[in-house]
C-alpha cells in the first residue's frame, strides 16, 4: 500500500490519549433535518440516512475479495487496433480515476454543487444507481449549508449490502483543509480522540483532510507553490533538527537522511508543469504523517512536547521501586538498564520508532554474546568433571553447569523473538509495548526478561570461577590460591567501578546533547550549551 514510514491508514506513530470530548460545529448557520439528527443518549450516531464517519475510516486496505480469471469468462476480446483506454470507463455522470496504489475510484460532478467520490463498485448497475440516489439525497441536503460547493467535496461509502438503509460520509474543505459534516457532532462519536483544545482539532482534522487526498488525487488540480514549499521547508526543519538533537521530536523516522530522500523527491517537481495526481498524492502522504506528528507532540499547545523523553500526560502510575532494586541487583542493573531504554522509546505511550529501531538492535547484539559468552563457560567446565574437589558440595558444578545453560537457552529465546521485533512497523511496535505494560509494574517485568540471557552468563561465570578457585586451592594451597583470587576479584571490582563511571558519563553526554548547539564564545572558541 506503499510508504515506508507508515502502516495501515497512513499511521506513523500511536498514542493513546486522555481525551476529551468536543463538538465539531458546521462553520455556517445551520437548521438540521430530523433524518440527520443525532442520539444524545449514545457514544455513536444513529443509523440514519447519512452517517459521519472519517477518512480514516475508509476500508480499503482491509478489503479481501477474489476476482474471477478473464479465462473463466470466456476470455477478453481484443478489438483491431488494440485496446485505447487503460483507465476504467466512465459510469454515467461518474467519471473514473486511478489512485496511485492501483485502486479506481469515482467522481460526479455538477456545476454550482459540490463534487462527490466514491470507491464503490460502479460497474455494478444497481449499486450506481444507489450512488446516484445516495448523491442527489446529499446534495439536496448540502444546499442550504454549504457556502462554497466549489471548494468543498463529499465522499460517500455505501454498503453492498441492499437492505443497509444507510451511507457513511464526510465532506472537506480544500480551502482550509479541513473536515466536516451536514451536522453538528461530538469528535468521540466520530472516532476523532486525543482533542485537547480548539487548535488541537484543527490539527486532527486536517490530518483527516491530507488522508482523504491520499486516497484521492489524481483528479485535483496540482498542489499550489505555497503547500509545496511549505513542505520543502518543513522537511529542512526536520533534517536540521534531526542532525542536531538526538531527543528530537521530528516526524517520520527522525533519520537526517530519510527526511533528506523526500527532500529531494520533492526538488523534482519544483516546477509547477511537473505535477500531477501522482504528486499530489507524495505532497499529501507527507502532510499526512506531519501532521499525525503534531498531534502526538501537540503542535502549537503551551505544553507541546518538543524533546521525545518530555511527558505531556498526568497518568497516575504505582511505583515499585522495592521490586526494581531486586530484579536490578539479580540482572547486574541490566535489567533497570532496559527500562531505562524501552521507557525513552515509549514515552506517554508515543512510539518513538526511531530509539525503538536502535533499542531491538542493540539487544539482538547483547543476547548473541551472552549465547556465545555462556557457551565458553560451558566448555571451561569439561576439565572440572574430571577433577575431584573434596571442598566443593556435589550441586556446585551441576548448578553452575546449570546456569550456563539457561544463558544460551534464554538467549536463544530472545534472538527469535528479537528477530520479529526487527520487523516490527511503529504500530507493531507500540501494540506490542502496550500489551507488556502495567500500571504497577510499567515495563519492569519485560526489561528482566531481556536481562536474564546475559544475568545467567555473569552468574554462570561467576560459579564457573568459584570451581576453578576450589580446585586452586587443592592443588596451589590455600594462601596462594586466595593471593590469587584476591587480585581477580581486583580487576573484576575496578573494571566494574571503570564500567559504571563510563555508563555514567554516556548518559549524561546522551541527555544533554539533544539540546546542544555550538556556539562561539568571547575566546573564540566554540562551547556546547544546553
Amino acid at each position: 500500500m506503499g510508504g515506508s514510514f507508515l502502516s495501515h491508514g497512513g499511521r506513523l506513530l500511536l498514542i493513546r490519549e486522555h481525551t476529551i470530548n468536543v463538538r465539531l460545529v458546521p462553520p455556517w448557520p445551520h437548521t438540521l433535518s430530523s433524518t440527520l439528527q443525532m442520539n444524545a443518549h449514545t457514544s455513536a450516531p444513529t443509523s440514519g440516512p447519512l452517517r459521519p464517519v472519517l477518512p480514516k475510516d475508509n476500508t480499503r486496505y482491509d478489503q479481501y475479495t477474489t476476482l474471477p480469471q478473464l479465462g473463466l469468462n470466456g476470455g477478453g476480446l481484443i478489438p483491431v487496433g488494440g485496446l485505447r483506454h487503460a483507465a476504467p470507463p466512465a459510469r454515467g455522470s461518474w467519471v473514473a480515476f486511478i489512485n496511485p496504489e492501483g485502486k479506481a475510484y469515482f467522481l460526479h460532478v455538477e456545476s454550482a454543487q459540490i463534487a462527490v467520490v466514491t470507491e464503490a463498485d460502479l460497474n455494478d448497475r444497481t449499486m450506481l444507481e444507489r450512488a446516484s440516489l445516495w448523491v442527489a439525497h446529499l446534495r439536496g441536503l448540502a444546499d442550504s449549508l454549504v457556502a462554497d460547493p466549489h471548494s468543498a467535496e463529499a465522499f460517500i461509502s455505501i454498503s453492498g449490502d441492499e437492505s443497509a438503509h444507510s451511507c457513511e460520509y464526510y465532506i472537506v474543505d480544500h480551502a482550509a483543509r479541513q473536515v466536516f459534516w451536514l451536522e453538528e457532532v461530538s469528535s468521540d462519536d466520530v472516532g476523532l480522540h486525543g482533542a485537547v483544545s480548539d487548535h488541537h482539532l484543527h490539527v486532527l482534522l486536517e490530518e483527516q483532510y491530507w488522508t482523504h487526498l491520499c486516497y484521492f488525487p489524481m483528479h485535483r488540480p496540482p498542489v499550489t507553490d505555497d503547500v509545496f514549499y511549505t513542505l520543502m521547508t518543513t522537511l529542512s526543519y526536520g533534517i536540521v533538527d534531526a542532525m542536531t538533537s538526538s531527543t528530537s521530536t521530528v516526524f517520520m523516522s527522525g533519520n537526517a537522511p530519510e527526511l533528506n530522500t523526500y527532500l529531494s523527491v520533492l526538488e523534482r517537481f519544483k516546477s509547477r508543469d511537473l505535477r500531477d495526481g501522482n504528486t499530489t498524492w507524495i505532497v499529501a502522504r507527507i502532510w499526512q504523517a506531519i501532521y499525525h506528528q503534531r498531534i502526538l507532540i501537540h503542535y502549537g499547545e503551551v505544553l507541546a512536547r518538543i524533546d521525545h523523553d518530555q511527558t505531556v500526560h498526568e497518568v497516575a502510575v504505582t511505583s515499585n521501586d522495592t521490586l526494581a532494586i531486586i530484579l536490578a541487583t539479580l540482572t547486574f542493573g541490566f535489567s533497570r538498564r532496559h527500562q531505562r531504554r524501552l521507557d525513552d522509546a515509549f514515552t506517554d505511550e508515543v512510539i518513538f520508532y526511531s530509539r525503538w529501531q536502535a533499542l531491538v538492535k542493540s539487544l539482538n547484539a547483547e543476547w548473541a554474546s551472552s549465547i556465545h559468552g555462556s557457551l565458553i563457560s560451558i566448555l571451561l567446565h569439561f576439565p572440572l568433571v574430571a577433577i575431584t574437589v573434596p571442598i566443593m558440595p556435589d550441586v556446585t558444578l551441576p548448578a553452575s553447569i546449570a546456569l550456563s545453560v539457561s544463558g544460551i537457552l534464554t538467549g536463544c529465546v530472545l534472538s527469535q523473538i528479537g528477530s520479529e521485533l526487527e520487523e516490527f512497523n511503529p504500530s507493531a511496535a507500540c501494540s506490542y509495548l502496550t500489551n507488556f505494560k502495567s500500571r504497577t509494574f510499567q515495563l519492569q517485568p519485560l526489561a528482566f526478561v531481556y536481562a536474564l540471557p546475559r544475568a545467567f552468563q555473569i552468574w554462570g561465570t561467576l560459579a564457573l570461577g568459584v570451581n576453578w578457585v576450589a580446585v586452586a586451592i587443592v592443588r596451589l594451597g590455600q594462601i596462594p590460591a586466595l593471593v590469587l583470587v584476591a587480585l581477580l576479584c581486583l580487576v573484576i571490582f575496578l573494571s566494574a567501578g571503570l564500567l559504571r563511571v563510563l555508563e555514567a558519563q554516556i548518559e549524561q553526554i546522551t541527555d544533554r546533547v539533544g539540546s546542544m548547539w555550538a556556539r562561539r564564545v568571547h575566546s573564540g572558541e566554540y562551547q556546547l550549551m544546553v
